[in-house]
């Protein structure tokens, strides 16, 4: 069965190692949702430092990644299918979160599938690029004064630099 205009999106993708050259924009078929996932519309991504030495080949001893490969990790959009199991989010929820930087899908994306679990709705106040700014950022931040610097109510931090998650 041939693909109908509806059936494809457009995403990017890189088939070679190297600087922001290497990147395309390509036709590929529109996601659907399996078991446990939900379809999103990508309303924003992010760029990372991991995801640029990702794509400059200077990861390849840690993640091996597979060519062609599709950039993008964060996302936030608006919930447009559901997979059979998903419960708690529904289409027209808008939601932020993140895709395993291991897998073969890239938030550079029209439309992507997630696992619901990766996934939580968006604060009403906020928009897209509030959301998607936050989740590496965020985490990582929560993670070193939460986690590490182990961080107590009334305590005071530095933050030196603050140029990025």
């Amino acid at each position: 069965m041939a693909d109908t205009p509806s059936d494809m999106m457009k995403a990017a993708s890189f088939d070679r190692f190297g600087g922001p050259e290497v990147l395309r924009i390509v036709a590929r078929r529109r996601p659907r949702a399996k078991a446990g996932e939900v379809v999103v519309r990508v309303d924003a991504t992010t760029v990372n430092g991991g995801e640029i030495a990702q794509r400059r080949g200077k990861l390849q001893w840690i993640v091996r990644t597979a060519l062609p490969a599709h950039p993008g990790i964060d996302l936030a959009g608006e919930i447009v299918g559901t997979g059979p199991g998903v419960t708690g989010l529904h289409v027209g929820d808008r939601v932020w979160g993140t895709v395993d930087e291991r897998g073969p899908v890239g938030t550079a994306a029209e439309y992507v599938a997630v696992p619901a679990v990766r996934l939580a709705r968006m604060p009403e106040a906020w928009t897209p690029q509030d959301a998607v700014s936050l989740v590496a950022g965020g985490a990582t931040a929560l993670i070193g004064l939460r986690d590490k610097a182990r961080l107590q109510p009334g305590e005071r931090v530095l933050v030196r630099g603050a140029a990025g998650g």
